[in-house]
């Protein structure tokens, strides 16, 4: 599996970046332990996994509920 994420850095907090990559690593490593995750910087928001589709749908709403739960781990 491989998760591709570019963020708007604009919008985050000042070490948001390096946050995000050490929670989706803890959140989908646990799961998916091959999985290759890379981020990027850009001026919009975009998600692409590479998997098949069952996988693909399941990190999906894993990626999600993180981002769901961000005032816990990325505000604080």
């Amino acid at each position: 599996m491989r998760i591709e994420m570019i963020l708007n850095s604009a919008l985050l907090p000042r070490n948001g970046t390096a946050l995000i990559q050490q929670e989706m690593e803890r959140r989908v490593w646990q799961r998916y332990p091959d999985a290759r995750i890379r981020l990027r910087k850009g001026t919009s928001n975009h998600l692409e996994i590479y998997a098949p589709k069952n996988d693909k749908e399941a990190a999906n709403k894993l990626i999600e509920e993180m981002f769901n739960d961000a005032e816990e781990w990325l505000y604080v």
